[in-house]
């Protein structure tokens, strides 16, 4: 579905007319941490801050088309921020980055699964 989405001739369907929903598997939330040293604290600050900082807030996140990707999407969408994603190959690579290095290297952000997620030590 997300396929379809983002490259819309890519698959030879139309998910929204041949495919038919049976029902709810799972619903899966979807966390977005921030770096201690970021120059934001919460939500709203954020938004302000991507809006005022166009293209200069990254976000780490498993790569193009996934949750994730759609998550940052929707956050850009709906308030106006202009988050940058860094695609990672996998959910442990951006959680790995976001510790390991210094902040101008790092993104100060992650989106990923709260069993993935922990408090920065």
């Amino acid at each position: 579905m997300f396929n379809r989405i983002l490259t819309p001739g890519a698959v030879p369907y139309d998910p929204f007319k041949d495919l038919t929903p049976l029902g709810l598997v799972a619903r899966t939330p979807i966390v977005l941490a921030v770096h201690k040293d970021a120059p934001f604290k919460n939500f709203a600050q954020m938004a302000e801050y991507g809006k005022k900082n166009p293209g200069n807030v990254r976000i780490g996140a498993v790569g193009p088309g996934s949750v994730a990707h759609f998550a940052v999407e929707i956050v850009n969408s709906l308030t106006g921020a202009d988050l940058t994603m860094i695609p990672f190959k996998g959910a442990g690579p951006p959680l790995q980055r976001h510790w390991a290095v210094t902040l101008k290297e790092r993104p100060p952000l992650k989106v990923s699964s709260p069993n993935i997620s922990r408090p920065e030590p």
